[in-house]
């Protein structure tokens, strides 16, 4: 089904032309009337993508022979949030109300309604800040500052989101493992249900990173993991990072770093950790862990498929070229089971749903190089996504044929 735009005139209508006068392309518009000369439908645009507005030039003409010459736009999402300042990264509540985004330029973060466009409050930053995390061990925003040209990389902002206050901030001290006169900074940060977490840390003047427990339950106290402590062999738990909580926040998932396809299970009550070998030798590039089910997508460069930790099975794999892919998520549509919201990287890039358990590609579409992001509500309702430097949300009934 190719997209399509539907104009709605309150007479019998002919069409003259219709001609896309916002973006430099070359369309191979069809068009096609209906409901007694009433509607015009037109497709085959082919240089669309998602997040974009389109303008066209329509000229009809009536049975009386009179012409009229309209301009129309037409957007391929549902909303833009209002945004100032460069986006550094964003979360979706537990809730799915609201987005939490921080900016740069100016120094925010700032709160932004989903079904509300009107609800927004902001709160100033005084470092430059990126990636945060909510802890649900005592309901803090946990902010990282952007880790290079800031000056306190080594700095984790502690905030309370009801008003905005800053209230404490945690320096990561060295401990015997670190070179004490290197600058450390903080990559990344991750929490279980119990505050038991992880940091992703490394040194300006050394490439090669750790990770590190941030423990909520002692005053937040970092340390280094037993298993990183005695890896020497395999399995090898010395180089995991991209951590990310499961469905509950009992575990956190990690990989392992040079695209190694293996990755790691830590296990946040015990505090132990497991290898997690995945189904297929290909390099990995990232993963993604489901909101609802303790379920795990990995995406190696032309094999991807998804991990049932319940069971420890495999779903149906699918092979597309990600190696500049990074980013996917789960549907959480109840009509859905082990269905992807994914970015392909091969040219043209293309945004599509795949269905792992029919193997089948439900949706494709363009997309722009930089669509990157992708995130979904855990009512099913909604995706949003960064590209052209904005947020953006789409009503994922469009992406589906009914």
């Amino acid at each position: 089904m190719l997209d399509t735009f539907i104009l709605n005139y309150n007479k019998a209508v002919t069409v003259n032309y219709i001609l896309l006068i916002s973006n430099t392309c070359l369309p191979d518009i069809n068009r096609t009337v209906s409901s007694d000369g009433k509607t015009v439908k037109f497709y085959n645009l082919l240089c669309a993508s998602l997040g974009r507005d389109y303008q066209f030039q329509v000229s009809v003409k009536d049975n009386d022979g009179l012409t009229k010459i309209d301009t129309v736009k037409f957007s391929y999402y549902t909303r833009k949030f209002s945004l100032e300042g460069d986006i550094m990264y964003y979360d979706i509540s537990n809730d799915n109300k609201y987005v939490w985004v921080t900016t740069t330029n100016p120094n925010r973060i700032v709160c932004l309604g989903i079904d509300d466009p009107a609800y927004s409050r902001s709160y100033d930053l005084a470092f430059k800040p990126r990636k945060f995390v909510i802890n649900a061990q005592n309901q803090r925003f946990y902010i990282l500052p952007y880790p290079f040209y800031e000056p306190n990389p080594d700095k984790i902002y502690v905030m309370n989101p009801v008003n905005g206050t800053t209230e404490r901030v945690i320096t990561l001290q060295p401990d015997i493992y670190d070179n004490p006169s290197w600058h450390r900074m903080i990559y990344d940060i991750e929490f279980g249900n119990n505050g038991y977490g992880v940091i992703n840390t490394g040194a300006l003047e050394s490439s090669y990173p750790r990770w590190r427990v941030i423990d909520s339950r002692y005053n937040d106290t970092i340390y280094a993991h037993s298993a990183w402590i005695n890896s020497t062999g395999s399995p090898d738990f010395k180089d995991l990072y991209n951590a990310q909580a499961n469905y509950n926040g009992s575990k956190i998932y990690m990989q392992r770093g040079n695209a190694y396809p293996r990755g790691a299970i830590l296990d946040c009550i015990s505090g132990n950790i497991t290898e997690l070998i995945y189904a297929n030798s290909n390099p990995t590039h990232y993963i993604i862990t489901s909101k609802t089910q303790d379920k795990l997508f990995v995406a190696s460069y032309a094999y991807q498929s998804i991990y049932n930790n319940s069971n420890g099975t495999w779903m149906n794999p699918s092979n597309f070229d990600n190696r500049n892919s990074l980013t996917a998520s789960f549907s959480y549509k109840l009509t859905d089971q082990d269905v992807m919201y994914y970015r392909i990287s091969s040219s043209p890039y293309e945004f599509a749903l795949l269905d792992f358990t029919n193997q089948r590609v439900m949706t494709r579409t363009n997309v722009a190089p930089d669509f990157e992001n992708i995130k979904t509500t855990t009512d099913g309702k909604y995706m949003l996504a960064m590209t052209g430097g904005g947020l953006f949300l789409w009503n994922t009934d469009i992406f589906y044929r009914y």
